[in-house]
């Protein structure tokens, strides 16, 4: 594995640690990087000190590469606490690597995964967490394979087409094909119908505007259900879906006489001009089919009320796929990969497990 040091020792830019609570030069270097790809809500200050700086398990490690005073690399490390077989550990969570189109194949991407690792791993995280969709995995991973980055888990995004037509339309530029798509997507649906539960009595599913402090006791009591999970107790679920400045999440708590049983955070999106609700997170105990799909009643009506074209989500958990793609959710050719860095002298590959042992949703990533 190559030395940071060599790497620096041929170059003008050096690597530091960024402290500083401002923005501007993050927000021009993601600019330069990401050009258009760059959304609206990343330009914002507010949404970068909260996604950095507000994290419940403190604020994020952020590494960058300075030529003079031009920021022309970054790296950030969000901490992230997860629950695993051997008990809670500090974890990362990588967003927004970065090299300045100027500063390329000089080694910056290496020089600064290798630095951010070492840093990290010094304050006890055991281990780096990424997502490179399938469109950038070939892109991303030369780099950091060269780091000790490794492939883990592949994860299908799932969705239900509700408007075929407008599916189809936004998959396919030609109309011909369009049309067929469009189809046979209505022939699926109707051989796959919607069918929904009887009123339960005992559970109430509902909305809810603020986070329940009994997320807290939900929390301890699902949290060795699964094998590796990031905590999600009051503290992180009021980060995650109602503190966000320019996001608007929409949180189904679902109660057994009075009691939490499970939650599902949605969010609208429109992406290629195709209207659709995302599943951001849908979590309840590990063998409660009934509430999950209870749960899904309610999330399948807010998506037709709302005029989706389709409900999609991203999940990692075996009962909870299998439950949706009864309930008619298919491949939608998109795929994320988890990419996990290990300090290896605290854990190793054989103990991560399968791809059965992790739960994984958007809500663990920063983009969505």
């Amino acid at each position: 594995m190559p030395s940071p040091n060599k790497i620096l020792s041929k170059v003008n830019w050096t690597i530091q640690e960024y402290t500083d609570s401002e923005s501007k030069p993050i927000i021009s270097l993601l600019q330069s990087c990401f050009g258009s790809e760059l959304t609206t809500e990343k330009k914002a200050h507010e949404h970068w000190i909260w996604e950095f700086f507000s994290v419940p398990q403190g604020p994020s490690e952020i590494f960058v590469a300075k030529d003079g005073n031009q920021f022309v690399g970054h790296y950030g490390c969000i901490p992230m606490i997860f629950s695993t077989p051997n008990g809670e550990q500090k974890a990362r969570l990588v967003v927004d690597v970065m090299t300045h189109p100027e500063y390329q194949k000089q080694g910056m991407f290496v020089a600064l995964g290798l630095h951010s690792m070492h840093k990290i791993q010094q304050k006890g995280s055991i281990m780096a967490l990424g997502f490179p969709t399938t469109s950038r995995y070939n892109q991303v991973m030369p780099g950091h394979f060269k780091v000790g980055w490794f492939p883990h888990i592949k994860i299908p995004v799932l969705g239900r087409p509700l408007d075929p037509s407008a599916v189809a339309k936004a998959k396919f530029s030609n109309r011909f094909v369009s049309k067929l798509a469009s189809w046979g997507l209505s022939l699926f649906l109707k051989i796959r119908p919607w069918k929904s539960l009887k009123f339960d009595e005992h559970i109430e599913v509902k909305i809810v505007q603020s986070p329940d402090i009994q997320l807290d006791e939900f929390w301890e009591k699902i949290k060795s259900q699964y094998g590796f999970m990031q905590r999600r107790d009051f503290q992180f679920i009021k980060w995650r879906f109602f503190d966000s400045p320019h996001r608007k999440y929409h949180f189904f708590l679902a109660k057994n006489k009075g009691s939490i049983v499970g939650y599902a955070a949605l969010r609208l999106f429109n992406h290629l001009g195709l209207d659709g609700t995302l599943i951001i997170d849908l979590v309840t105990e590990k063998e409660s089919m009934h509430v999950r799909e209870l749960l899904l009643d309610e999330i399948y009506k807010f998506a037709l009320n709302s005029k989706s074209s389709i409900l999609a989500c991203m999940i990692n958990d075996k009962i909870t796929n299998d439950l949706i793609r009864k309930r008619g959710f298919i491949n939608t050719g998109e795929v994320y990969t988890l990419i996990l860095h290990i300090d290896q002298k605290s854990i190793s590959q054989n103990d991560l497990g399968g791809k059965d042992d992790w739960f994984l949703s958007w809500a663990d990533f920063d983009v969505l």
